[in-house]
């Protein structure tokens, strides 16, 4: 029996397979990833400086699998995509227990419905079509980074996002240690680096 939270999980990913995203009117930058790369914490910062996607991801934005077909709906929107290693993703987004929600989220529907080698492996591929879907995409307002550089890029953001405000740098988020790696050791060894 399939229960109703898995249910509407399977409906989420099944829309987020084809569907554009909601509207981005009236924000001056989104920021997208598959999770797991700090990106709650640069929402947080941004949201300070700039009008952002919902850093609850409320909107659906936070994660969404491919760019909207349409450009010029996004008006003066910036895009900020935010990726890493796939499988430091899954490890990190598995030790929240949040892996059916996050590839709903990814348009993953084996990842909602399978679970162990095949789940993982199934996220992993939704977390490489995500990235594969924004890359393709062509567009000015559009610019990656990955969580290893964001670190060090508070300056590149400040100009990207037009944030001339010297307290976006100098506050910019201190870098944690990761607890997806830092724990490896406590995962089943087929999920350690």
């Amino acid at each position: 029996m399939v229960y109703r939270p898995r249910l509407r999980l399977m409906v989420k990913a099944m829309i987020r397979q084809f569907a554009d995203p909601p509207s981005v009117k009236g924000l001056e930058g989104w920021i997208v990833s598959p999770g797991g790369v700090a990106t709650t914490a640069l929402l947080q910062h941004l949201s300070r400086f700039l009008t952002v996607n919902a850093v609850s991801d409320s909107d659906g934005l936070k994660h969404w699998p491919r760019p909207p077909q349409d450009w010029s709906a996004l008006g003066g929107t910036r895009i900020l995509f935010v990726s890493g290693d796939a499988d430091v993703i899954y490890r990190s987004i598995r030790r929240r227990g949040w892996v059916e929600a996050q590839a709903a989220k990814l348009g993953c529907l084996t990842g909602v419905i399978a679970r162990g080698d095949r789940q993982r492996r199934a996220f992993i591929a939704a977390v490489e079509a995500q990235k594969a879907n924004w890359r393709a995409a062509s567009s000015e307002s559009l610019r990656f980074i990955t969580y290893d550089t964001l670190w060090d890029s508070a300056e590149h953001l400040a100009a990207y996002f037009g944030i001339d405000d010297r307290r976006f740098v100098s506050e910019f988020p201190k870098q944690r240690a990761r607890l997806s790696v830092a724990n490896s050791a406590l995962l089943p060894q087929r999920y350690a680096a």
